[in-house]
This record gives structure tokens, sequence and C-alpha cells, in this order.
């Protein structure tokens, strides 16, 4: 598949699924006063795509995000065990609301070539549902030129291996 048709599909998924949009009340979870803790989400693991043009696809995710940073990794393997895509970056933006985290940010390096080219400097999303001892579940957003700060990215994974943690 083309690139054109892979941004395509991306998009009409997004489209079905629900749209990226900011996480109701976000700003006030980021915010806080002296002596509160900032938001965190953390925790590593993988798990199996559940949408086209990706479905069966296994993603590998490791995040440590507090506030305003932190950092991601992210490995896409396909199908048949292949590396598809690697990334790399830095957290922009965590918003936390019981046991679901938003984080946002940039990535600062890797490679995605079917999917994105060269995505260094594209914003990259991922929501995490902590399911308290069942299967977590996670958003993961494709390297787009530009994601809102905090916002929540439609769920399409759930996790078989590892674990989040938020709080």
């Amino acid at each position: 598949m083309k690139l054109t048709g892979m941004i395509a599909t991306a998009l009409l998924l997004v489209g079905a699924v629900g749209s990226a949009a900011p996480i109701a009340g976000a700003a006030e979870r980021r915010v806080h006063g002296p002596g509160a803790s900032a938001p965190r989400a953390h925790g590593h693991g993988s798990g199996i795509y559940l949408h086209p043009p990706f479905t069966g696809d296994r993603v590998s995710i490791e995040l440590d995000a507090s506030g305003s940073g932190g950092h991601f990794d992210i490995v896409h393997y396909d199908k048949f065990g292949k590396v598809f895509s690697e990334l790399g970056g830095t957290v922009n933006c965590v918003a936390v609301n019981g046991r679901t985290a938003v984080t946002t940010g940039t990535i600062t390096a890797g490679h995605a070539p079917e999917i994105a080219g060269d995505p260094k400097g594209k914003s990259f999303a991922i929501t995490i549902v902590d399911n308290d001892g069942a299967p977590d579940t996670l958003g993961v957003s494709f390297p787009l030129k530009e994601i809102p700060p905090c916002s929540a990215w439609p769920l399409n994974m759930v996790m078989d291996r590892g674990s989040y943690k938020i709080g």
C-alpha cells in the first residue's frame, strides 16, 4: 500500500473509532499547587494492535512520564516478527483521570518509513487505561505532524505482556 493510502486509512481509522481530543478537564489535572504530586504514568509491555491497517501486529511500549516530562520508546513488529518501526521521544504532557492517563510528546529518534518517512519532530500520543489486574488497554497514535498536548487517543490495543501504573 502506498504511503498516501496508509495515511488515508489511518485517518479513516481515527474517524471510525473517535478523534484525538484533549481529555476533559486535562488542564486542571496538569496544574498542581505546592506539595501536590504531578500526574504520572509509567511501565512497559506489549500487545496486539486491533485495527487496520496493522491488525495483529505487536507493539512494545516503554513509558515513563510525569507532569510535563518523561520519555517513551516504541517498537512495532509486523505479523512476521520483523521490526516495522522504532520510535523514541520526549513527553510534553501527562493528564490523569482515575485509571486513565493521556500522554503526548515529540518523536526525537527512530524510523517509520512506511507510515511516516522520517518521524523526527512529529507528535505522538499514548492513552493508557490501567485495568487493575486485568490486561491494560492502550491507544497509540501514528506519528503525526501535530497532536494538541494531552489529547486522548482512541483505544486500539490490549496488552498481553507487562503492565502500566497511573498515579
